[in-house]
């Protein structure tokens, strides 16, 4: 599923309004939230081919929907499809080559340096409350507010909002606590490491003297927090990420209570399964919900798991001594001396995150298993899992991969079908499997908000135990904002909004 093969036709009905014909019955509730909430209106502005052309004249706009569907693709070709039966190459169409060179232009002009950005007439067109005053390289970032933007504002709102960026949470904790420097902070995230512990029952703790000047709040945002499995990697451990009893035996090892009160003081959820405990949603399953966790840190149980299925501790590291696939066996794949033995790659600069690595290494060792911790920046974690460029496009030789959470923002419904299913561009990990499959396709073919819960019940309650990925603790969002300004609730999404902040009087 997903856009554009969901759709056979679109057509304008009205100034602002469009009908879009589906090839197949969606729910509603999925199709709303997750596809239509993904698409961004251009301007006419944006449909040129170069600086000094006028609005419209790349004619992109004028394009009808059949012209161009299934031909927006490597226009350098000159061919974008084959024919279904013929499998004979395809010309590309007018509308679709004029397209492409939209496209290719605008992605051009993107990739210029960020200097640029502020005195090119291309990204000065806007519609929103804000306009680029100057932009770097390096992520600094000072936006003006636009008077002509029309929708709703708070009273005495800010008119110039800075992005500026720290190499590490600690760095722009150093600077939180001197809010009269040349680069004082008026909003800023504190370490859960450094954060007052909350007292029980209440959401955060009294801020400390040197940020005394501040105002503490806790965000939870609607999010997944996990660490995939590489189901295959080329290392030769894949086999052993296959077997539900390792991910088990390995999810034993999480100390998920022990994190949320150690490094993030206090400051975190459990997650036990595909979708989250917090906030609280229709979607979660009431099975799920009153389990609890049934993954917390059990080094014993892990051991007679792996024991149970074929490992013997041979030099403190378990290896396999009955391979094959019959009971009390390794499993499918899994030759002889095999060691549980694995590289785990994780997001350098995020304290809490190390020392989660760290603990879950020690507890690993306390079990048989040996973790290679392998620190880097988030970047290039992501790079790596991903196969984005420059990284190995194969995405074959990574194992583990800890960067945080997946925030479910455009697509808000946490279906499964964009982190689980069989070539989802976002399974990490590349998780296949049938049932799970089936269960996600339910859920995108529900009729009623009735059916909708249903299905996402059936598919929460299966795949927890399937334990797809490695379950991590969901971290808050710990918002230091300075006295005298409001900033008024903050989205679940991780949507920020400076329009709506105010100084008080």
């Amino acid at each position: 599923s997903g856009l554009p093969n969901d759709v056979s036709n679109v057509r304008a009905v009205g100034k602002y309004e469009v009908t879009m014909h589906i090839t197949t019955p969606f729910s509603p509730s999925w199709f709303s939230d997750n596809e239509l909430s993904q698409i961004t209106p251009m301007p006419k502005a944006w449909d040129v081919t170069s600086l000094s052309a006028a609005p419209g004249s790349g004619k992109c706009s004028k394009a009808t929907y059949s012209s161009i569907k299934d031909q927006m693709s490597d226009p350098a070709q000159g061919l974008a499809v084959l024919n279904k039966k013929t499998q004979e190459p395809v010309p590309i169409t007018a509308s679709a080559a004029a397209c492409n060179a939209v496209f290719n232009f605008l992605t051009a002009q993107s990739s210029k340096p960020a200097s640029t950005f502020a005195s090119s007439s291309l990204w000065s067109v806007v519609d929103g409350p804000w306009k680029i005053q100057k932009m770097d390289g390096q992520g600094n970032l000072t936006l003006t507010y636009n008077n002509r933007y029309g929708g709703p504002v708070a009273p005495h709102h800010i008119t110039t909002f800075i992005e500026q960026p720290y190499t590490s949470e600690q760095a722009e904790y150093n600077v939180l606590q001197d809010p009269t420097g040349n680069n004082a902070i008026d909003v800023g995230y504190l370490p859960t490491v450094d954060a007052p512990s909350p007292a029980a029952g209440a959401l955060v703790g009294a801020n400390p003297s040197s940020l005394s000047n501040y105002s503490l709040s806790a965000l939870y945002l609607w999010q997944l927090s996990y660490m995939p499995y590489n189901f295959n990697n080329t290392t030769g451990q894949a086999p052993i990420f296959r077997q539900l009893y390792f991910r088990r035996a390995f999810q034993d090892l999480v100390d998920q209570e022990g994190v949320i009160n150690g490094p993030l003081h206090g400051y975190g959820k459990t997650t036990v399964g595909p979708i989250s405990l917090y906030p609280p949603t229709t979607y979660l399953s009431q099975n799920v919900k009153s389990s609890g966790d049934p993954w917390s840190l059990n080094v014993q149980e892990a051991k007679k798991l792996l024991e149970s299925h074929g490992w013997t501790i041979e030099n403190k590291i378990f290896t396999c001594v009955r391979p094959g696939t019959g009971t009390g066996q390794c499993g499918a794949g899994i030759p002889p001396h095999r060691q549980l033995k694995f590289q785990m790659m994780y997001a350098s600069g995020i304290d809490w995150m190390q020392s989660a690595a760290r603990e879950l290494t020690s507890n690993a060792s306390l079990a048989g298993i040996q973790l290679s911790l392998q620190q880097m920046p988030f970047g290039d974690v992501i790079n790596n899992t991903f196969g984005i460029s420059p990284a190995p496009s194969c995405r074959c030789k990574w194992q583990l991969a800890l960067w945080g959470s997946w925030t479910y923002a455009p697509d808000y419904l946490p279906t499964g079908d964009t982190l689980f299913q069989k070539l989802a561009p976002n399974n990490a990990g590349q998780y296949v499997d049938p049932q799970n499959e089936k269960l996600i396709t339910d859920t995108l073919r529900a009729k009623t908000s009735a059916q909708f819960d249903a299905t996402m019940h059936n598919w929460d309650d299966y795949l927890t135990t399937q334990l797809p990925v490695v379950y991590e603790p969901d971290q808050a969002t710990l918002v230091e904002t300075i006295k005298g300004l409001d900033i008024g609730v903050q989205n679940s999404t991780g949507t920020i909004t400076p329009e709506d902040w105010h100084y008080l009087k």
